[in-house]
């Protein structure tokens, strides 16, 4: 981990998970890349001003306090900080400046009312999870940093998250972290694919790492999830966000959002959209072998 990007708007949310991102990167010795992103349009309009009147003071203002927090952070954590503030669309912007700055990963605050900044944006977590090139860790507002020796990925057992396993581990490496591979599954969820050719090859394909599998059947699968991470004392719970048929994109997305707003861990979501369609058929190539 070289580079960890953490949008703020200055509220209390956005500044918990900056401490959290701290921690990651007093770690990792990983830099902090501290966003603060501008829709001066949305301002103006909600202020009932134009544009040019709003927007060099707006600006100033923004940059002047993200340059003191930047440097409240150098100062107690004696890390590489650097500030940015722009403006536009803060899922374009961040994506932006994760490519252009080759950023590892996004930590940011997951949910919870964080003033007028935060309804003048309209942003919210789950959205821009969807929409994020890289992996993304969402901190809930009681989330504090206690190490990271635990992680529950919930594999929902399709085939393209192989992929998605090993940015997991990747992610894990620095933490010498278990990642404990938890396939939860209600009585009425359609299995689309056979599991045990799956787990045979998550077995052979990543026989080095530091994983377990684990299967059960539940009822409610972001409950059983839930109570799975309370019971094993997990740090963070990890899953996949890609695209999927229409049917199971609904029942993913209905899933990914009572998780998101349910948890009380860190809740880190590994994107496979923007990963090409090379690295699928590879993996469907795989997987043959293994059949």
């Amino acid at each position: 981990m070289k580079t960890i990007l953490v949008p703020t708007d200055f509220s209390s949310i956005a500044t918990n998970a900056l401490a959290y991102a701290v921690a990651l990167a007093s770690v990792t010795r990983a830099k902090i890349l501290l966003v603060h992103v501008v829709d001066l349009p949305a301002i103006a309009t909600a202020y009932e001003v134009s544009l040019p009147a709003i927007s060099l003071q707006v600006l100033a203002d923004a940059e002047k306090e993200l340059e003191t927090l930047a440097a409240t952070v150098r100062t107690n954590a004696t890390l590489e900080v650097e500030g940015i503030c722009t403006t536009g669309k803060l899922v374009a912007q961040v994506n932006h400046l994760v490519q252009v700055h080759g950023v590892d990963f996004v930590v940011m605050g997951s949910h919870g009312q964080s003033g007028l900044l935060d309804r003048i944006f309209g942003t919210n977590a789950l959205a821009y999870m969807n929409h994020a090139h890289c992996p993304v860790l969402l901190v809930p507002p009681t989330a504090t940093f206690k190490g990271i020796n635990h992680i529950a990925f919930a594999y929902d057992l399709d085939s393209e998250s192989t992929f998605v396993l090993e940015r997991l581990f990747q992610w894990a490496a620095p933490f010498q972290a278990q990642v404990a591979i938890f396939n939860c599954l209600s009585e009425h969820q359609l299995n689309l694919v056979p599991d045990q050719p799956l787990l045979q090859y998550i077995t052979q394909h990543f026989a080095q790492e530091n994983f377990c599998l684990v299967q059960r059947k539940e009822d409610h699968v972001v409950q059983g999830i839930l109570d799975f991470a309370q019971e094993n004392q997990m740090d963070v719970v990890a899953i996949s966000t890609h695209e999927r048929i229409f049917l199971e994109q609904l029942l993913h997305t209905s899933v990914t959002k009572e998780l998101l707003f349910k948890t009380n861990l860190p809740l880190l979501a590994i994107q496979e959209k923007p990963y090409s369609e090379t690295l699928k058929q590879r993996s469907a190539a795989l997987l043959l072998e293994v059949v």
